[in-house]
């Protein structure tokens, strides 16, 4: 049995996402990277070490992990990645929390509700909206939903 936390063969593949992620351009740009493949072939412990090699300070690194007993909620990897985002931001002070805050409520404006509606962990640094969210037609909602993450 292999020691757990060691990678092996994956050279390759971190050499690839931390040239990714050290190649981003425009920190004001979001961007994504997803890595798929079987259970068990070690993509957690990929990213755990790809998250440890990246130096640059200006950007962000967050993951998040589809658990195959959460079939039923398609969003539990962004989810899990919001929340650990939450949690860095609210470690790091109020004056932290007022600028992702502010920066957030810039971007999307009177949709505030239909984040946190969505992802709760994120009512830590944007607080309760102040007013109740609107019954919306569902594709209304989904559009919404659509824009908040362009």
């Amino acid at each position: 049995q292999f020691p757990k936390g060691k990678l092996y063969g994956r050279d390759n593949q971190l050499a690839t996402l931390t040239d990714v992620y050290n190649n981003i351009g425009k920190p004001s740009v979001p961007s994504i990277v997803l890595v798929s493949g079987y259970s068990g072939a070690g993509k957690s412990t990929l990213v755990k070490h790809a998250k440890r090699s990246i130096k640059r300070k200006d950007l962000c690194f967050i993951s998040g992990k589809f658990e195959h007993l959460q079939q039923v909620k398609p969003l539990s990897a962004i989810d899990a990645a919001l929340t650990e985002y939450s949690n860095e931001i609210v470690q790091q002070g109020q004056q932290k929390i007022t600028e992702v805050r502010n920066s957030i409520i810039d971007a999307i404006n009177t949709d505030v509700g239909v984040l946190t509606e969505t992802f709760p962990c994120l009512s830590k640094i944007i607080g309760k909206p102040t007013t109740t969210p609107t019954e919306v037609h569902f594709m209304a909602a989904q559009n919404r939903f659509k824009f908040i993450f362009q």
